[in-house]
């Protein structure tokens, strides 16, 4: 079967891009919203939120893990259009009863939303890596800051909708889903398989499309964690330090500072990238990054530092299109299993490390837990270092050997 025009494909890249920006804005909305769903369901405990959140967020991971081994021969994304739908009933949370059943209620909402997020991430991937005809690393990494762009406008957007109209006006979200569906269908979007061949080599893209799938996957875990631990954090923070209306404001401002940060960095190191060893760009961009965020990390009391996320995630977010390139390519199981442990194996034991603070998690200690996400990211740098190395050593002796 001949394959789309190059125009067609990249049509189709924009509306993978948008399965992913539309599934991750709700993930966004969680954390953010959690302040303003823990006064309406009368929850006064912090660490209550914390763990609705961490949990939450771990079943959308592990749903990942389950579904993305699944229908590894079937090109019709069928899971893309289940999860959309299961997305949509976290626009309901505003109709629940605050109290008596309300609460097993919100639970219900809260895992059916987040498994339909996960279950859509795999096959949404494997629909990006049948895209041939366009660009491997620029279109990964539009895809990734697709869903990082979604993550902070729909924490941003959410907290200006819910301080107007309350949880209710989440209803207004339904239309972005039920048009992302039909965009799924109008353009036939179609998934790879393991079977499916490609015009464009990855070698074409960046260099390392040798090593293995585990390092690469290994070097991406600490980031994973030291995000999860921030990401589900800094909200809950500005609630205990601002006021209510003003914290509801910095964390969406937060959000969408580092989303915007995200997204461009995301895209012009990506291409910037081409012909370049994907480990040391990555090692190089985090590095590059970490200064800011330890000022912002150190300083979050201070209103105005929370625009130091922009240029943090700028150089500190390229890694992660980077190594998502690389493990679409890489060497060792299959092109689902691989997808499924990229988005859901990593979140997942990045959020497990997450909620292994909870009973720490108070108000006393919130700014000290945030200062432990900059570890994740100095444990990516230091496994990245070991790999150039590594790989030194590999390419020295093979020299020696040819010599």
């Amino acid at each position: 079967m001949k394959a789309p025009s190059k125009t067609i494909q990249y049509y189709q890249l924009a509306i993978v891009t948008a399965v992913h920006f539309v599934a991750d804005m709700f993930a966004g909305m969680l954390p953010v919203l959690m302040p303003a769903i823990r006064d309406h369901f009368q929850l006064e405990n912090i660490r209550s939120g914390v763990l609705l959140v961490g949990i939450s967020h771990l079943v959308m991971n592990i749903s990942q893990m389950c579904v993305g081994h699944l229908r590894p021969d079937k090109k019709k994304p069928f899971m893309i259009f289940i999860g959309l739908g299961m997305v949509s009933v976290f626009t309901l949370i505003g109709f629940l009863p605050s109290a008596g059943p309300g609460m097993a209620w919100l639970l219900v909402v809260l895992i059916a939303s987040m498994v339909g997020t996960g279950i859509t991430h795999p096959e949404s991937m494997r629909g990006l890596h049948l895209l041939k005809r366009t660009n491997a690393s620029v279109g990964s990494a539009l895809f990734m800051t697709g869903g990082h762009l979604g993550y902070g406008f729909g924490a941003w957007l959410s907290t200006i909708v819910v301080a107007s109209c309350g949880l209710k006006g989440l209803v207004w979200f339904l239309p972005i889903i039920i048009l992302t569906i039909y965009a799924v269908i109008y353009f036939r979007l179609r998934l790879a398989t393991d079977k499916t061949k490609h015009v464009k080599a990855f070698s074409a893209d960046m260099r390392s499309n040798s090593m293995p799938f585990w390092p690469m996957w290994l070097m991406l875990l600490p980031f994973c964690i030291g995000y999860a631990i921030f990401a589900n954090v800094f909200p809950e923070f500005y609630k205990i330090t601002f006021a209510e209306g003003e914290s509801l404001k910095l964390g969406g401002q937060a959000a969408m500072a580092l989303t915007i940060g995200g997204v461009v960095g995301g895209i012009w190191w990506s291409h910037w990238a081409q012909g370049r060893d994907v480990v040391k760009v990555s090692v190089m961009m985090m590095a590059l990054g970490v200064p800011f965020m330890a000022y912002y990390i150190f300083h979050m009391d201070q209103k105005w530092t929370v625009w130091l996320l922009i240029p943090g995630f700028f150089f500190i977010n390229a890694a992660f299109p980077l190594m998502a390139t690389a493990a679409r390519f890489a060497k060792g199981l299959t092109l689902g299993a691989r997808m499924a442990i990229v988005s859901g194996g990593s979140w997942t034991i990045a959020l497990s490390c997450y909620l292994a603070l909870y009973p720490i998690i108070n108000s006393g200690n919130l700014h000290r837990i945030c200062k432990l996400s900059l570890l994740g990211y100095a444990g990516s740098i230091s496994i990245g270092l070991y790999c150039i190395y590594r790989q030194h050593k590999i390419n020295l002796q093979q020299e020696q050997i040819n010599g």
